[in-house]
């Protein structure tokens, strides 16, 4: 429960630095920047430039400054990052601007003075400091009454569009909202489970299907000669045909050798190997019909041409040797996932049964299988982190997979206890489930989450605005080219 508190408290901190970075939180201290300007895109034909006292480059600043404090060096790949993220903030900002100023809003002096004193002109006791405003150029003034006035209507804008500190204005959360995001927590349920796996199909199915389909597995006497065009193909086949040069020539001087030795002997020779090099069937047809001796017309395979010669008839595969059993494994693994699965489906349906009628702990002994269990969980399809994420997070990827599965949630929370459920395929391995323990989740955590479900729907909210500009057509985006080019060290 702890680390879910810590988890709940940084996503809250994240939330709050996305926020300041959107809300533009004043950076007095300059530095950093370019003393001529560098544009990385535009809102609306206004540029983001990378240049002295820039909202750009304060960003900048600011977020290398929070990497520093938390012990994370600034480098190359940070640094896209990080000028990435203020570059979108500076984008959103210019198109806040821009809204706002259609809506004809324009803050008061008296709001623009406050902010100026706050951020500016006031001593260590918050006071209003005359010194300091008058020791500040004229320019220097002129500056910073400009920028107050562009935070104060950004400010706004996002205060009526989200919510203030006090969460007054923006969008409202309802109680039924929060009841619901509590019913959804309560109950939590545990597991103990048991599963069948891609190891556990037998060698003896894999030997029945290799035997079924011996002639995927049949090696063929195949040499082939590989150009990179057409024409070329070509005109080596004429050499070839005309007794201008032999085969095994053109192989040494001509072949790229792309898929086979240096002698031209195509080195994945099974047939299901050939199935690839050759997609299309006409091809395919043409190069298994070679007799011994017969070379073929040139015929494309992938970005190469070829020319194919048969170096004699093909030879059965041995499937009393463990290395060939491996070839079949494997292919099953990635064109017959599907037998494999239907076979681990039956295995724990079987188990399952007899478990039902023997006990899960008995029949696990029995079987010699191993008996696992989950951390408490609650129905959270998707993983949405308003709910309880343990299964997400968990060590095995077993679980951590069944946060996608509908059929496991459904499965898993009919259960009745002493139940053994029916089989769910979940990342390859058949789980057999039974009941653990259901109990009322940790009321502290049910209030922790409740009171996350706000800022979590502030930042959902924020992250719809951020998408909705920054995928805007009035958005030029120039970020990475410009970026490769003035930071990226040749």
């Amino acid at each position: 429960m702890a680390s879910v508190k810590k988890s709940l408290i940084f996503i809250g901190t994240v939330f709050i630095l996305v926020l300041s970075i959107v809300s533009f939180v004043f950076i007095p201290t300059f530095g950093g920047a370019s003393s001529g300007p560098i544009v990385f895109g535009e809102w609306n034909g206004k540029p983001v430039e990378y240049i002295q006292d820039s909202f750009f480059a304060r960003q900048i600043d600011s977020l290398s400054s929070a990497y520093t404090e938390r012990g994370v060096q600034v480098d190359t790949n940070n640094l896209y990052f990080i000028m990435r993220q203020a570059y979108n903030s500076a984008i959103i900002r210019l198109a806040i601007l821009d809204e706002m100023e259609k809506s004809g809003y324009i803050p008061s002096e008296k709001e623009i003075n406050r902010k100026l004193i706050q951020y500016y002109y006031s001593d260590e006791n918050g006071n209003y400091s005359p010194s300091l405003y008058n020791g500040t150029s004229e320019t220097e003034k002129i500056s910073r009454r400009a920028m107050i006035s562009e935070e104060i209507i950004v400010e706004k804008y996002l205060t009526d569009y989200i919510k203030n500190a006090e969460g007054l204005f923006g969008m409202e959360i309802s109680t039924g909202e929060t009841d619901l995001i509590k019913d959804m927590l309560s109950p939590e349920r545990s597991f103990y489970y048991t599963s069948f796996g891609i190891s556990d199909y037998p060698d003896e199915e894999v030997e029945k299907f290799g035997r079924e389909n011996e002639d995927l597995f049949a090696e063929m006497n195949l040499s082939m000669i590989t150009l990179d065009s057409e024409s070329e193909a070509a005109r080596i086949h004429g050499m070839i045909t005309s007794g201008e040069t032999t085969f095994g020539e053109a192989v040494s001087t001509y072949s790229t050798k792309k898929r086979t030795d240096s002698d031209g002997k195509i080195i994945n020779n099974m047939r299901k190997d050939i199935n690839i090099l050759f997609p299309d069937a006409a091809d395919l047809e043409t190069v298994i019909s070679l007799e011994e001796g017969e070379i073929s017309e040139p015929l494309r395979s992938g970005i190469s041409y070829v020319i194919v010669r048969c170096d004699g008839a093909q030879e059965a595969a041995d499937f009393s040797a463990q290395e060939t059993i491996g070839v079949v494994r494997d292919y099953m693994e990635r064109n017959e996932r599907g037998t494999i699965e239907d076979y681990l489906m039956t295995m724990a349906r079987d188990f399952s049964v007899k478990a039902a009628d023997e006990g899960f702990d008995e029949t696990i002994a029995a079987m010699s299988l191993v008996k696992n269990e989950t951390s408490p969980m609650c129905i959270n399809y998707g993983n949405q982190q308003v709910l309880n994420t343990s299964a997400a997070v968990s060590q095995d990827p077993v679980i951590a997979s069944a946060v996608r599965n509908e059929q496991f949630f459904k499965t898993a929370f009919r259960l009745e206890s002493g139940e053994v459920s029916e089989p769910v395929m979940l990342d390859g391995q058949a789980v057999v489930l039974t009941l653990k323990e259901e109990s009322a989740a940790d009321s502290e955590m049910v209030e922790i989450y409740r009171q996350a479900f706000g800022p979590f729907t502030s930042e959902w909210t924020l992250n719809a605005l951020a998408d909705n500009y920054l995928s805007s057509a009035k958005h030029k985006d120039n970020f990475d080219a410009t970026f490769l080019r003035y930071f990226i060290s040749r």
